[in-house]
């Protein structure tokens, strides 16, 4: 399954969003390859233990006006 997830933009004001919901990321579970954004969502999975469901979301929710 591969993700539909776009992300361009400040990825940085992103990232802050996504550690705050997920107190665990580190700045490596959050590195962002461009082109590559089912391995961001997969390192969610795997450190947080969400679903893809929910870990989707919550990348386009912290995307929001920040990436595309």
């Amino acid at each position: 399954m591969s993700t539909t997830i776009k992300i361009k933009g400040d990825w940085d004001l992103a990232k802050d969003n996504l550690k705050n919901k997920w107190g665990n990321l580190s700045d490596e579970d959050l590195f962002y390859a461009e082109g590559e954004p089912e391995a961001l969502v997969r390192r969610i999975i795997r450190r947080t233990g969400a679903s893809r469901e929910k870990v989707e979301l919550a990348v386009t929710e912290s995307c929001k006006g920040r990436c595309s």
